[in-house]
């Protein structure tokens, strides 16, 4: 019930997104787990140094959920998304409509069933300094997507990385390791391009399936 300012802040995301502008910043203040959130506007969410701020990803639900405009940029920077088993069909963050998502140092672990972003309507998306473990998939796209992934570390989960459809994506300085059945699975139409990267102790690192 609170204003949502630094005097008299807001306990979860989704109260706090409510009472913020589009293009508006929610940071976080203190340590704490502050809920799931559906994004329907541009905004970003924010952990600054040293504040952890955690996620907890509920059966059947995701963590954050963006569904946004079609010109709508979204920004997540500093999270911790976790999964409680069974936490079946969840994902970390999924994106559903939007222009642009952005994910800057954030770490998705623990979503069985689900994924640690699964990046589902047509956009951009940008992954920078993340780390992605223990998760069905680390990071799927569809689409018609753009997306480019920096600095970003996908270890043991089943699929570090799957491109589906007609997505593009450039993997940068990024370590796929020890994921139990593709490091990178990318389908025969899609677009997936490695510079600098170490795939390594996968089942299989680096595969393309037919559609």
């Amino acid at each position: 019930a609170n204003l949502c300012s630094r005097a008299a802040p807001c306990r979860s995301f989704s109260v706090a997104l409510a009472k913020t502008d589009p293009k508006g910043e929610i940071v976080a203040l203190d340590s704490g787990g502050f809920g799931t959130v559906t994004i329907n506007k541009a905004v970003a969410l924010i952990a600054p140094p040293g504040i952890y701020a955690g996620i907890t990803v509920p059966t059947g639900d995701d963590g954050i959920t963006v569904a946004a405009g079609a010109t709508d940029d979204v920004v997540v920077r500093g999270l911790a998304i976790n999964g409680i088993p069974p936490t079946c069909c969840s994902a970390g963050i999924r994106f559903l409509t939007g222009h642009a998502l952005h994910v800057e140092n954030v770490v998705v672990s623990g979503i069985p069933g689900g994924g640690g972003i699964l990046f589902l309507g047509n956009g951009e998306l940008y992954v920078r300094d993340s780390e992605f473990r223990e998760n069905p998939t680390g990071v799927g796209v569809a689409g018609t997507t753009l997306a480019s992934i920096e600095h970003s570390r996908f270890d043991n989960n089943t699929v570090g990385m799957s491109v589906n459809e007609d997505a593009r994506v450039a993997v940068r300085d990024s370590v796929f390791s020890g994921n139990t059945f593709r490091g990178i699975r990318a389908s025969e139409n899609s677009e997936v391009s490695i510079d600098g990267c170490t795939i390594s102790g996968n089942n299989i690192g680096i595969v393309v399936e037919n559609t």
